[in-house]
């Protein structure tokens, strides 16, 4: 099933790292966000704490359009600002491809950002879908794999990678992530990678009835 209508919603992805000893605050602050019933709201959203950085904290979220989301975060976010140690890196993301299994969300998460000159950016998306889309796809526990472009900066792309547990994400990044990271900077592009557990979840777009 996919995170969205590929032609239509918007992914909008956030980072935020917590001062040292305001993890657990942070996390919370921005679980109460997702929970939030002040329109307009997101129609899917996740919050992952990072697996080996604590401090790191990475909100995705399907939106109706960019407008919706500035529209609900017209005021400062004051008091998640003051748990963090600088302001939170965002992306506003349209999807190249969705591939998710089932309807439980995956319990931990890779989100590896790619970052390309704009002249390499289609060789980049090409070997993103054509040879590491599949090879995701085979690997055990592997329950979703998205891939989406950054509407701002076209030569950046944003990996999602579900997976049922820790022990399954762990046996696919050693097995696969050395040669496909080598792969990516020869074709000119940089990595930066995220892994976190899902801290919270809510899912909208299951219930048409829903008020807005």
């Amino acid at each position: 099933m996919p995170l969205g209508d590929l032609g239509v919603s918007m992914l909008v992805v956030v980072r935020r790292r917590a001062r040292p000893g305001q993890e657990e605050a942070l996390v919370a602050a921005m679980t109460a966000e997702v929970y939030g019933s002040r329109p307009p709201r997101s129609s899917r959203a996740r919050v992952f704490q990072g697996l080996n950085d604590p401090r790191a904290a990475l909100y995705v979220a399907e939106w109706s359009s960019r407008e919706a989301f500035l529209t609900h975060n017209s005021t400062p976010l004051v008091a998640l600002d003051a748990l963090c140690t600088s302001p939170p890196r965002r992306w506003f993301c349209q999807a190249l491809d969705v591939y998710e299994v089932g309807l439980t969300p995956p319990r931990v998460l890779a989100c590896s950002t790619f970052a390309a000159p704009l002249a390499a950016a289609a060789r980049l998306i090409d070997y993103l879908l054509e040879q590491a889309g599949p090879l995701l796809y085979q690997q055990p526990g592997c329950v979703l794999r998205a891939l989406y472009q950054d509407v701002d900066r076209p030569g950046r792309l944003i990996s999602l990678k579900g997976w049922r547990s820790d022990e399954d994400l762990e046996a696919a990044m050693l097995t696969l992530s050395p040669g496909l990271d080598s792969h990516i900077r020869g074709l000119g592009a940089s990595v930066d990678h995220f892994a976190g557990r899902l801290r919270a979840e809510i899912d909208r777009s299951a219930s048409a009835d829903l008020p807005g």
